[in-house]
C-alpha cells in the first residue's frame, strides 16, 4: 500500500510538472541542451508580449513573440548567423569608436545592456527591423572570431524600441 502511495504521488508530481511547463519552454529547454552555444531567454518577457510559436531544428531555435502593439519580433538563435563585423564590434568596445565608413549606410552600432551589435532597418518591400548581436564578454574573450552570433527581427510593423526592449531583457537560459 505504502508503494502504492508514492508511486502515485511520484505520478502526480509528474504531471503537474508537465502542465506547469508550456511546449515553447519545453523547445527551449531541449534546445538549450543540445546546442554548442549559450541559448538566450527573455527574463522576463516584456509587460504584454505572448510567446506565439517556438520552432527548434537542425540547431536553429526561432521563439516568435507577439508585443503588446500586435507587432511581431522573432529571436533567432543559430550558428549560421552571417554578416555581423565581430572584429569592428570589438573595436568599438574596445576603442569606443570605430572608422564608421566601414559600416553600411543603413547599419549602426548599438550597445544594449550585456550585448553589442549592428542595427539596420529595411524599409522596402516591407519595413523589417534587425538587430544582429553577440555578447560583449565572448566578444572580447575571443578576440572577436568564433562566436555565437543572435538575432531579433522585428516583423508587422514593429519598432526599434521594441526590438530593443526584447534584446535589452534577455538572459543566459541555466537550466
Amino acid at each position: 500500500m505504502k508503494k502504492i502511495c508514492v508511486i502515485t504521488l511520484v505520478l502526480f508530481v509528474f504531471l503537474v510538472m508537465i502542465n506547469g511547463c508550456s511546449k515553447s519552454d519545453a523547445t527551449v529547454f531541449h534546445a538549450a541542451r543540445e546546442l554548442p552555444f549559450p541559448v538566450l531567454v527573455p527574463d522576463p518577457l516584456p509587460e504584454g508580449w505572448e510567446v506565439v510559436e517556438t520552432v527548434y531544428e537542425d540547431e536553429l531555435l526561432v521563439v516568435s513573440y507577439r508585443t503588446g502593439s500586435d507587432s511581431r519580433v522573432e529571436l533567432v538563435q543559430d550558428l549560421r548567423i552571417q554578416g555581423l563585423d565581430t572584429l569592428l564590434l570589438r573595436d568599438y568596445l574596445l576603442l569606443g569608436s570605430v572608422n564608421l565608413p566601414s559600416l553600411e549606410e543603413d547599419k549602426e552600432i548599438r550597445e544594449i545592456s550585456n550585448y553589442v551589435g549592428e542595427l539596420t532597418v529595411f524599409l522596402e518591400p516591407i519595413q523589417i527591423v534587425q538587430y544582429t548581436f553577440v555578447t560583449k564578454e565572448d566578444l572580447i574573450r575571443s578576440s572577436g572570431q568564433h562566436v555565437p552570433l543572435y538575432q531579433v527581427i522585428g516583423k508587422q510593423q514593429a519598432t526599434i524600441e521594441e526590438v530593443m526592449e526584447l534584446v535589452g531583457s534577455l538572459k543566459t537560459f541555466t537550466h
